[in-house]
């Protein structure tokens, strides 16, 4: 094995302990905390730039975290500002591509368990969904289609 492919790996399974961590935080608390985002944010940094990604990786791979934030921020919190910084944390390894891939499958996974939960009658339109573990399981939904599909 090469040392980038390490470097990666290491990233990935960085990124899905964190994610799992805070994502039985967002269940109890229904909330996150930013230090754990702020940690994986400057390893994503420093394992970036050990393999010297261009700095317009950075830069684009932060606009879909950028776009929870103003969501965070446009929707006065329904979506969690965490879930955004998550994303943002996530772009400073990850590509855009990725990025925007994982929250697409979070948003259909929330989508889809709100929609059984009205349907069973144990949520109304207006029930919170803690997001980051849907965060969580879109990005292993998106590692394990990388692996497989390239």
């Amino acid at each position: 094995m090469n040392s980038d492919l390490i470097l990666k790996l290491m990233a990935i399974a960085l990124n899905l302990i964190t994610m799992i961590f805070l994502s039985i935080e967002d269940l109890k608390n229904k909330t996150v905390n930013w230090i754990p985002i702020a940690a994986l944010a400057a390893v994503n940094v420093t394992l970036s730039v050990i393999l010297h990604r261009p700095l317009l990786n950075y830069l684009t791979g932060i606009a879909p975290g950028l776009m929870g934030v103003l969501t965070s921020f446009a929707t006065k919190g329904k979506m969690g500002l965490g879930d955004g910084l998550l994303l943002v944390s996530a772009g400073l390894f990850f590509d855009w591509e990725t990025v925007l891939f994982l929250w697409l499958v979070a948003l259909l996974l929330c989508s889809a368990v709100g929609i059984v939960m009205m349907l069973l009658k144990k949520a109304g339109l207006k029930t919170a969904l803690p997001f980051v573990p849907f965060l969580t399981m879109g990005f292993a939904i998106v590692q394990i289609t990388e692996i497989f599909w390239k």
